[in-house]
């Protein structure tokens, strides 16, 4: 399951706390005719109990490589020792994943011969990712990521890196500003480049905000492709919620920098009774597309059913099916709770940690699975740059782990 870098998360925060592992997933791809072209399976072996999710559904908000789509729709990533592939149910590829003390992935080896390489910052966010392909018996570099960290752990520089006559080189740079000292990204601008030597604009996204609710969005592109002129004004949107759920962002045409009342790309939201989201819909110039969504008794997606445009246009088709299966990690045999006290819970700024075991490790997670803090060492752990809000807390030791839900006034 690929990463991305999500740099607005726009979903509700969930009341409940439950934990799965994911065992398998599947998908069915069809064709505009509705006949089934092709089959993926991958089933997953663990280890430990690390593998475990909090959440898996859909993530509103912008994604780094989605551009003027400026949404996304991301499975978590699995924590797996062992996953195997099968393509039209043929076995196509085995991976293994190393971890390190801090049960962080340091590689991820494919049989297919590739493999990932990961390295980390003192408090556990990823510094380094590399992909390598096997060239005979040996590993060679073919793209990577560089990141790098403001002093309150906040992403500012993700370098993307690719092989240019067999050397590592620099070929974009996407720079984050946030609004102030809170996580809400206030602009992302992409700078690219095809030698690393002379960069050029490709993009930027401007956001402005309610408290740590977005309201509105510009974005400026390269228009015509030709990495010579300025950027070009193309997109204005607003995001539209009820009762605290975005329902629609709108995006509208610009034309020589005046907002116009041409639709440029619309998404339209639906959700249940649990305000679980049912239903996304593009429309507009940037073609058709969207997602149903289907969930167990506890919130977790079982079925993602992806449409697209039918060629002869105007009507949409399920393209693909995409089947997730879980394991309660409550059910798991390695799963060794430990009792642990948070204090003081809620907090502004530091959570105080004790148990009667020996503390590894503390890793603090916000509600939709996303790691924020990692630390290996210490009794408490410092959120005072995190916004208000609920997060998971939690803490491992030789005995074995447990979670609590904490909160920040």
């Amino acid at each position: 399951m690929k990463k991305s870098l999500l740099l607005l998360s726009v979903f509700g925060a969930f009341t409940c706390f439950s934990q799965k592992k994911i065992t398998s997933y599947s998908d069915r791809q069809f064709n505009e005719s509705g006949n089934l072209t092709a089959t993926d399976s991958t089933a997953y072996v663990y280890s430990t109990w690390e593998g475990s999710i909090n959440y898996n559904g859909p993530i509103l908000g912008t994604n780094n490589g989605s551009s003027v789509y400026l949404w996304n729709w991301e499975a978590p990533e699995v924590n797996f020792t062992t996953s195997t592939s099968f393509m039209n149910g043929i076995q196509n590829m085995t991976n293994t994943k190393v971890y390190n003390s801090n049960f962080q992935v340091t590689s991820n080896t494919s049989t297919t011969n590739y493999r990932e390489l990961y390295t980390y910052t003192s408090s556990g966010k990823v510094a380094t990712y590399r992909y390598e392909n096997d060239n005979a018996g040996s590993w060679v570099f073919s793209n990577g990521k560089n990141y790098t960290y403001d002093s309150s752990d906040r992403l500012v520089i993700s370098n993307t890196t690719n092989s240019i006559s067999g050397v590592e080189t620099v070929t974009q740079i996407d720079s984050i500003a946030y609004v102030a000292t809170t996580m809400n990204i206030s602009s992302v601008s992409s700078n690219s480049s095809s030698d690393g030597i002379t960069f050029y604009p490709s993009e930027l996204i401007m956001y402005t905000y309610t408290g740590d609710v977005v309201n509105t969005l510009q974005y400026y592109g390269d228009d015509d492709n030709d990495n010579t002129t300025p950027l070009v004004y193309f997109v204005s949107a607003t995001y539209n919620y009820t009762a605290g759920n975005l329902t629609s962002f709108v995006g509208y045409l610009v034309s020589s920098g005046v907002v116009t009342s041409q639709v440029a790309i619309q998404v339209d939201y639906t959700y249940n009774s649990s305000n679980l989201l049912l239903t996304d819909n593009q429309t507009g110039m940037f073609g058709l597309m969207g997602h149903n969504y289907t969930y167990d008794a506890e919130g977790f997606v079982t079925k993602v059913e992806n449409l697209y445009e039918i060629n002869a246009g105007g009507s949409l088709y399920t393209a693909q099916d995409e089947y997730f299966y879980y394991q309660s990690t409550a059910s798991l045999n390695e799963m060794s709770e430990i009792e642990f006290n948070v204090y003081p819970n809620p907090t502004s700024e530091v959570v105080n940690i004790s148990s009667s075991n020996s503390i590894n490790s503390m890793i603090l997670f916000s509600l939709d699975g996303k790691k924020l803090i990692s630390q290996s060492n210490g009794t408490s752990i410092n959120i005072s740059h995190l916004p208000q809000g609920n997060y998971f807390l939690e803490v491992q030791t030789s005995k074995g782990a447990s979670r609590k839900m904490i909160s920040k006034n």
